[in-house]
């Protein structure tokens, strides 16, 4: 298959993802319908509605003077004010932040899951596109759409190990992966839920250690670490990049 071939259908495969994933939340995303559940209603939204007019005004919002006494903002990771991603839909409503945000994500986790199942396990087409389409759409994530800050942190797990694989094999690429992921890592933290965070790093480093499995068998121990190597220079990266939240 030639190289434009092979471009047009991973092209026309992300396509059909975002047009699935527009489907499936179509009633929160196209509707003047809104999610309703505790967390969402009672806690995101609020946030999301003034931390959202204090950035319109060119305002950094650090302080709440609604809650309590008095509580600190920005230092609530959950709020996800340093959170880029968050940025263009300032200017949304906040259920609308919150419905294109998940919908954003979710394309954004089964276009990764694609992309690595494409480049790293090497799987054909169809297959990498039901890959997809299970981990974007399937239970896991589908169970964290009210916890929003959760389906962000989770949805850049493909993204980190597609960085990963790309760092330990040989390749002109590989220190441009680690910069990649340091800035994966960083988003990651970003998001705004620890716990995700956690479980997206550990993830990798079990992926990791498992790659290096051969060389720990050809007892290349330093060899067969390479990948957790990677992963804690991409770690400190995300760390420095992510400091003004932490």
């Amino acid at each position: 298959m030639s190289k434009s071939r092979r471009i047009a259908i991973d092209a026309a495969a992300l396509a059909a993802l975002a047009a699935l994933t527009l489907v499936f939340f179509w009633q929160i995303a196209l509707t003047n319908r809104v999610l309703a559940g505790l967390d969402v209603y009672a806690y995101f939204y609020p946030y999301r509605d003034f931390a959202s007019e204090a950035m319109r005004a060119a305002r950094l919002p650090l302080w709440n003077p609604y809650l309590f006494m008095g509580a600190p903002l920005l230092a609530n990771s959950q709020v996800a004010v340093l959170y880029p991603p968050n940025w263009p839909l300032v200017w949304l409503s906040a259920p609308k932040q919150v419905a294109w945000s998940i919908v954003g994500h979710v394309w954004l986790a089964g276009a990764g899951t694609y992309l690595f199942s494409r480049a790293a396990i090497k799987l054909r087409p169809l297959a990498a596109f039901v890959s997809a389409i299970i981990f974007a759409l399937g239970g896991f994530l589908g169970a964290q759409v009210e916890h929003v800050n959760q389906l962000n942190a989770s949805a850049w797990l493909p993204w980190l190990l597609l960085c990963l694989e790309v760092t330990m094999g040989r390749g002109r690429w590989r220190w441009f992966a680690v910069l990649c992921g340091g800035g994966v890592t960083a988003i990651t933290l970003l998001a705004g839920h620890t716990q995700a965070a956690y479980i997206v790093i550990f993830g990798c480093g079990v992926h990791a250690l498992l790659r290096g499995w051969p060389d720990f068998r050809a007892r290349k121990f330093w060899q067969g670490l390479r990948g957790i190597w990677a992963l804690a220079l991409m770690g400190a990266m995300g760390l420095a990049l992510a400091a003004g939240q932490l």
